[in-house]
């Protein structure tokens, strides 16, 4: 019964792609709209066909690249939000300056991971983890302030600690919310990720787009960009399935 809902969820999703899918085939098609403006989506598909080794290629560099700025941007959101929570003075310190960065457009931020970095893996993974990091800070900070204060209390009246508290109570009663920082993370780094490789790179999808576009393939550009949003939509199923694995443990 389990299978047959989760199939009738996705149904309304994968009639309105194929509904979007037609008409821009009979947009593309019945009005002679030149393949540089805008492909249709069977010559797109042709191309990925004709291009899958290009486009493996380059998927294989901004996947690594994303996986690699996601890990990161986890480990740094959890480890800045923990000691932001615990410690009040570090809070009043530093947040606010958090706060203010995310004010600031990314892309001007770009040169001076350069400058800083240098052209390479570092400064592309920089870029990615400073955009993707916020969400998972803000979203954990919240949740560890969502503890209910009769479960504080309680774990207080039984003689734990501060640490004791945080790692027993708090963190798994803001893994809900974790998560939620953690879904949002993993779209956004890949714009990250794609964002250093129109500046930085000679490899990879984003790196791709450019030099199609360059060269007025469109179809190319349109095929790269397919394979970026199924490098996000992976991304994305990924922390949905460790999501469910991981509440089935603290189902809170």
């Amino acid at each position: 019964m389990s299978r047959f809902h989760g199939g009738a969820s996705a149904l309304p999703a994968i009639l309105t792609c194929v509904g979007i899918l037609l008409a821009w085939e009979a947009l593309a098609q019945l009005a002679g709209i030149p393949q540089i403006v805008l492909p249709a989506p069977s010559e797109v598909g042709t191309e990925i066909v004709r291009s899958h080794r290009l486009l493996a290629g380059h998927a294989l560099a901004t996947g690594s690249e994303t996986i690699a700025a996601y890990l990161l941007s986890a480990a740094l959101g959890i480890f800045i939000a923990s000691a932001l929570t615990l410690s009040r003075p570090l809070k009043e310190a530093f947040y606010p300056y958090l706060v203010a960065l995310q004010t600031v457009p990314k892309i001007a931020l770009a040169p001076l991971f350069i400058v800083w970095l240098s052209i390479g893996f570092e400064s592309r993974l920089a870029i990615a983890v400073f955009v993707s990091v916020f969400s998972i800070i803000v979203s954990l900070m919240s949740g560890l302030r969502a503890t209910p204060p009769d479960a504080l209390r309680l774990a207080r009246s039984v003689g734990a600690g501060t640490l004791q508290t945080f790692f027993h109570l708090r963190f798994p009663y803001a893994l809900s919310y974790l998560f939620s920082g953690l879904k949002i993370a993993s779209t956004t780094v890949v714009i990250g990720v794609v964002v250093g490789e129109f500046i930085t790179s000679e490899e990879g999808l984003g790196h791709l787009i450019m030099f199609a576009a360059a060269r007025l393939e469109t179809q190319l550009v349109m095929a790269a960009i397919a394979v970026l949003c199924l490098i996000g939509l992976a991304m994305y199923g990924a922390v949905c399935l460790l999501e469910r694995l991981v509440l089935r443990w603290y189902p809170l």
